[in-house]
């Protein structure tokens, strides 16, 4: 179970390396053979990052999670609270104090 579970993330880990690898290859300009990596600051990803985008972003995602798993007020705004109940709903009537009706 562990070495399965190792295995996945060893993979998972390597997809995720591929993506990124491929994501800036992607953003590098053309027409750079002599040295790739001299234009990298130029490229939308650098920009992206340093302008402050990427932080925005971050803190918009962390909203939107805060937002799904924020707990729901009541349904109406109008709730009233229940009033106490009572100790003694029902009214006595046998009392030994009165007399018999004649």
């Amino acid at each position: 179970m562990a070495a399965e579970t190792a295995v996945f993330a060893t993979l998972g880990l390597v997809g995720f390396v591929a993506v990124v690898i491929a994501v800036v290859s992607g953003s590098v300009p053309a027409g750079s053979k002599d040295d790739p990596l001299a234009d990298l600051g130029r490229s939308p990803m650098v920009r992206y990052v340093s302008s402050g985008q990427l932080a925005a972003d971050v803190r918009t995602g962390g909203a939107m999670v805060h937002y799904f798993f924020e707990a729901d007020g009541p349904v109406v705004t109008n709730v009233i609270e229940c009033p106490p109940t009572q100790t003694n709903p029902a009214m006595p009537t046998n009392t030994a104090t009165v007399g018999p009706k004649a």
